[in-house]
């Protein structure tokens, strides 16, 4: 028995039978490419890591685990202020992130965006300001500060384009902070 070759359709010969209007097929058309040339756009995004560096006391160290929990085997030990590459950062507290090369999780509390001399003064700006206990929206909130209140910011970081303060206790959104003091 001898087959006969088909020729290949084309993309758009194939979705025309399955509208009658030329316009609405091309229309689709250009809805599925657009929508898929938004979801290659936000995956390529997301891929790309951040520069983050390491906020513990002078004399500790950061420990880079295998997976993200407390008692994984630790894979890198990082001082404060050495630089690294966070991935994603979960909303359970955990970061992904590289060395040169070496890949591993940890706590979010220990990273920043740059890591200043000293802790930078400010104020509340705002009444029940909150803090919370992981840089999110979504975290507990663990106090409420009056407005007016100082506190004193160990550091900024950065999380899904919001800007945290990194405070004794937990983070607040920097947008509700003055610089100075009371």
């Amino acid at each position: 028995m001898k087959h006969s070759k088909r020729p290949r359709r084309s993309l758009m010969e194939r979705i025309l039978p399955l509208f009658t209007d030329k316009a609405l097929a091309l229309t689709a058309l250009l809805l599925a490419l657009v929508f898929a040339l938004v979801l290659l756009t936000t995956a390529t995004a997301e891929e790309a890591p951040s520069t983050k560096y390491v906020l513990v006391d002078t004399g500790s160290y950061l420990k880079i685990r295998e997976r993200p929990e407390a008692h994984a085997t630790v894979v890198i030990r990082m001082e404060r202020g050495e630089a690294l590459q966070v991935y994603a950062i979960h909303a359970d507290g955990w970061a992904e992130v590289a060395r040169a090369g070496d890949s591993g999780y940890c706590r979010v509390e220990f990273l920043c965006d740059a890591l200043p001399d000293t802790p930078i003064a400010c104020t509340s700006s705002v009444d029940k300001l909150r803090v919370r206990a992981l840089p999110s929206v979504e975290a507990d909130t663990v106090q409420k500060l009056r407005k007016g209140k100082q506190v004193e910011v160990l550091a900024f970081l950065t999380c899904e384009d919001t800007r945290w303060a990194r405070v004794a206790g937990g983070f607040i959104m920097a947008d509700y902070l003055s610089a100075g003091g009371a």
